[in-house]
Formats: structure tokens, C-alpha cells, sequence
């Protein structure tokens, strides 16, 4: 029986967070794979699914140090992919926050970190910034660094970073960044310190950040195509589905779809050579879809339209 990339028995998942049914201040690890961390001063709120962690710009969630060799493979073989939903309060900040990590990219270190730098001073302006380092000083393994690719908003967004032994590639919302940092030698040994949610920190730094985060996973490989797409739509359980004519013939248009209730833009999306259109939706409220036609024709709109609940 196939187990999906999402399950918590997947055998490549090596951590799982979900951020729900936290009763205390331990935060576990649904994959089995590590003792819980503890939550430090983090809070708990409605995120995109179930729970969220939220912090203040002081919180964090520090793990065990049995993650400095599970999640050793990072820097010792390269092959990974880490995703994260994250909200950020002010992505355009001036400061260098970070996501997650174990070390905020200091080459003396061992271990990776994830963070949005705004710092006008290092040329950044919400840069994605992701490092591997091996303890070799002046060395890292890879370095990647994006501006602009940090959503300028205060909602959550799927940010991914996959490795596949000869380089780094980022994902933002399923959409893959122009840029890459091929992956040189590698390291060694476990990581300098255990993994943090919300901080990374090393002798003479810490970073921290402002905002929410979700459903946080680490695989030890790359994900593909497919499987990429099924962490993207796991918020969104529920979809539509149907076809656009015009005169009779199938037809490729733009899709716009507005909430039947409040009138607002929930998304625009196309229908394929087929006139076939698709999308996944995080709740069930009805819809209407308007298909934009060629000129000289009025825009038909369909609808209210009750999303279906996937069948996985």
C-alpha cells in the first residue's frame, strides 16, 4: 500500500509538526522521529490548518539534542526538502528573522537555518535567505539568497527548500524562485546545536521572528513535482471542477471566482485546451465563476457553486 508524502509513517519523513492539540508546552513530533521540543513563550491561535504557533519576536520552540544527528543529513549528504507554513507580522521590517534553524548560517557551524532578511545594510529587501554550513570557516556547503521573494502581506505562505545533492532550489507557494546555490563539499557529523522553531542562534547571534507558522515537515530527499503539489494543497481540502465552451467548442480562458457571499476575489485560474478548470479551495463556502470570452461575447458566470470534498 502506497503511504502519501503527507503521512506521518511516510518512511523519508523525518519530522512533522503539526502545531495541533498542544496542551502543555511540548510541541511533538508526529513523524517519531524526535522528542518533543519545547515551546518557549509561543502561543497558540487558529492557523491555516487547525493550530498555530505564534510568536512575538522573543518565542521559540527549541528541540531535544537527538535532532543534531537526525537531521544530520542535511549538510552530510545534501538531499532534503523542508517546508514550512509561516506568517510574518512585518516582512518588510528591516530585520533578519528567522523561520527555522540551528544555526543562523555561521560557517564556524554545522547545521542549516531558514530566514526572511530585510536588513537595508546587507543588500536584502524580503530575501529569502537559506544556508548550509559544515564547520568550516568561510565554507559553506550552499548559500541562497532572494529578494523580493517574501511575500509583502501578513497571511501564510508554503515556503520549501529541497536539495538533491548538487543544489539548492526554493519554493514560494508552490512556485519555484529563479535562482538555485549548487552544493559543494560536504560535511560531517551532527549539527553544532538541536533544531529551533522561530529562532536560530549561534555564540554571538540570535534571530527570532514576529508572526505564525503551521504544519512544518522535513523529508531526506527531494520531493517531486506531485508530491510538492500535495503539501501545497493539504490547507485545501475541498475543490471545484467543470468545464468552459464558447459557441459549442471547448475553450481556454481566464477563470475568475468570487465567494458567492461577500462578492470578494477568491482567485483566478484558467481552463486548459479542454475548456477543463480545477481548483482546490481550503473551505466548502460556495463560489461563483465568471469565464472571460473572446471579444465581441459577455462574460457568463456560473454559479453559486458548493465545493466538493476531496477524494483522496
Amino acid at each position: 500500500m502506497t503511504v502519501s508524502i503527507l503521512d506521518p509513517a511516510h518512511p523519508d519523513l523525518a519530522l512533522m509538526a503539526t502545531m495541533d492539540g498542544i496542551s502543555d508546552s511540548s510541541l511533538v513530533d508526529q513523524s517519531g522521529t524526535l522528542a518533543a521540543g519545547t515551546i518557549s513563550g509561543a502561543t497558540t491561535a487558529a492557523g491555516l490548518q487547525g493550530d498555530a504557533l505564534i510568536y512575538d519576536g522573543n518565542d521559540y520552540v527549541a528541540f531535544q539534542s537527538d535532532s543534531e544527528a537526525a537531521l544530520a543529513f542535511v549538510h552530510t549528504t545534501g538531499m532534503f526538502h523542508i517546508a514550512t507554513w509561516v506568517k510574518f507580522n512585518n516582512s518588510n521590517g528591516g530585520t533578519l528573522q528567522a523561520m527555522l534553524g540551528n544555526t543562523p548560517v555561521s560557517t564556524a557551524d554545522k547545521g542549516f537555518g531558514l530566514l526572511a532578511d530585510d536588513r537595508s545594510a546587507s543588500g536584502a529587501n524580503r530575501a529569502l535567505l537559506f544556508a548550509i554550513v559544515k564547520g568550516t570557516s568561510g565554507v559553506a556547503v550552499a548559500s541562497l539568497s532572494i529578494n523580493n521573494a517574501i511575500p509583502d502581506d501578513t497571511d501564510y505562505h508554503l515556503y520549501e527548500l529541497s536539495g538533491d545533492g548538487a543544489a539548492v532550489t526554493a519554493f514560494v507557494d508552490g512556485q519555484q524562485l529563479v535562482g538555485s546555490a549548487p552544493i559543494g563539499a560536504l560535511g560531517s557529523g551532527n549539527t553544532t546545536r538541536p533544531l529551533s522553531f522561530g529562532r536560530v542562534s549561534h555564540a554571538s547571534a540570535t534571530y527570532n521572528m514576529a508572526g505564525g507558522q503551521d504544519v512544518t515537515r522535513f523529508w531526506r530527499r527531494p520531493l517531486t513535482e506531485s508530491e510538492r503539489a500535495q503539501v501545497l494543497e493539504e490547507p485545501r481540502p475541498y475543490q471545484i471542477s467543470g468545464t468552459v465552451t464558447q459557441d459549442g467548442a471547448p475553450f481556454a480562458t481566464e477563470i475568475r471566482l468570487y465567494d458567492a457571499t461577500t462578492g470578494a476575489l477568491v482567485d483566478i485560474i484558467s481552463s486548459d485546451a479542454a475548456g477543463a478548470y480545477q481548483k482546490a479551495l481550503s473551505t466548502a463556502d460556495p463560489v461563483y465563476a465568471m469565464s472571460i470570452p473572446s471579444a465581441g461575447y459577455r462574460p457568463l458566470v456560473h454559479g453559486p457553486i458548493s465545493p466538493a470534498l476531496k477524494v483522496t
